[in-house]
């Protein structure tokens, strides 16, 4: 900002320099003439001396130099005009930019002070008081990270004021591309468009994380199936005192507690954490089997999918982690394709579907994540 001032003044003092340097309308006084004798201090000084009127108009100083002819004066008038506008919006943006930072400032301030007492008042432990501290130091210092992120549906005032069907046209090519990542998905796409526009409008939420947050509270039941749109979380715990931590990473693309729209119950036994900034998507467990039976064309085939996918999970592993993982990833992108091609395959081609061709799934692989939770098989 303080370069683009000191340029403009520049070519201000040329231009009033100009002026009254080649006398303009055959005027017997011009301003340099007056100002300098034949002799009088060389480039440099004159220089000064004309940057030093520029700035003067910008700001409520005063000088010795001063218009001597109606071409000057005229010249003059339109560089105070333009400064008093210009001068003005520097003030107010550099007022602005100090007066959030204070702002933000004493709003943090109030915050710490706010937590020192709430662990003070409570007794706190020292030790857990400096984990809460460097944690939220630690948030505090990432937070910047955030606003990279997307932006969120209700920070839009816009949006709010469109009708109903509109949000859910914005909502299916917002959120459809990611679900249909998903084989089951996919061919819910090719048989009802309607359905799967309904499950990104009325099912889908989006949650943002900032470095180290938390999805879900550990020893919970978990209603929802995730979707990583961008970022990665990692989950992991101890099988038993003499086994390693097992531990996995859901990464861009990847979808985990699938088992939620198919089991009545699904418990995990820590939480996932946020290796750094996420979006991701939720899919209510509710919300989806509820539209799930308003689409007759879809119902045959969820079930169908349902039954085949608990009996896959349920199959028993060597490795415990796996057994584990299996309740909140399932199987491999492979299984899962092949699972919803049998399920969905016969309602393709008995002439349910909206007439569009449709493969065996959709091509590319998703990569296995290994967290693990534990969750109970009753079918949808």
């Amino acid at each position: 900002l303080l370069v683009f001032i000191v340029l403009l003044n520049h070519y201000i003092a040329c231009g009033w320099y100009w002026i009254g340097r080649n006398n303009f309308g055959g005027h017997v006084l011009c301003w340099v003439p007056e100002a300098f004798d034949d002799h009088d201090g060389g480039t440099w000084y004159r220089y000064t001396t004309s940057l030093h009127w520029s700035l003067t108009q910008f700001t409520p100083a005063s000088m010795e130099v001063t218009p001597t002819n109606p071409i000057e004066r005229t010249y003059s008038v339109c560089v105070l005009l333009f400064a008093l506008v210009t001068f003005s919006s520097f003030v107010s943006i550099i007022t602005g930019s100090v007066t959030q930072l204070q702002t933000i400032h004493s709003r943090k301030l109030h915050n710490q002070m706010l937590l020192r007492r709430y662990l003070s008042e409570r007794r706190i432990s020292a030790e857990l008081v400096l984990r809460v501290c460097h944690f939220v130091q630690r948030q505090q210092k990432h937070m910047g990270g955030m606003e990279r992120l997307r932006t969120k549906e209700d920070r839009v005032e816009a949006l709010k004021m469109l009708p109903p069907s509109i949000i859910a046209d914005i909502r299916f090519q917002a959120y459809g591309p990611t679900m249909l990542v998903h084989p089951v998905f996919y061919f819910l796409h090719a048989i009802s468009e309607a359905c799967v526009k309904q499950v990104c409008s009325k099912a889908v939420t989006e949650v943002s994380l900032s470095l180290s947050q938390e999805l879900f509270a550990g020893c919970s039941e978990v209603t929802q199936m995730v979707y990583m749109m961008e970022g990665t979380v990692s989950y992991s715990f101890a099988t038993s005192v003499t086994q390693p931590v097992f531990e996995g990473r859901i990464e861009k693309d990847q979808w985990a507690c699938e088992a939620a729209l198919w089991c009545k119950k699904l418990e995990i036994r820590a939480p996932f954490v946020a290796m750094r900034c996420c979006d991701i998507l939720l899919l209510s467990a509710s919300e989806f089997k509820k539209i799930g039976t308003r689409y007759p064309d879809v119902f045959m085939g969820l079930a169908c999918y349902s039954e085949r996918y608990i009996q896959s999970i349920n199959e028993p592993d060597s490795e415990a982690g796996h057994n584990h993982w299996r309740f909140v990833g399932g199987n491999g992108y492979d299984t899962v394709r092949d699972l919803a091609h049998l399920a969905f395959n016969s309602d393709i081609q008995t002439g349910r579907s909206s007439g569009r061709r449709v493969s065996k799934g959709p091509s590319g692989r998703m990569s296995q994540v290994v967290p693990s939770l534990s969750g109970s098989s009753d079918d949808y």
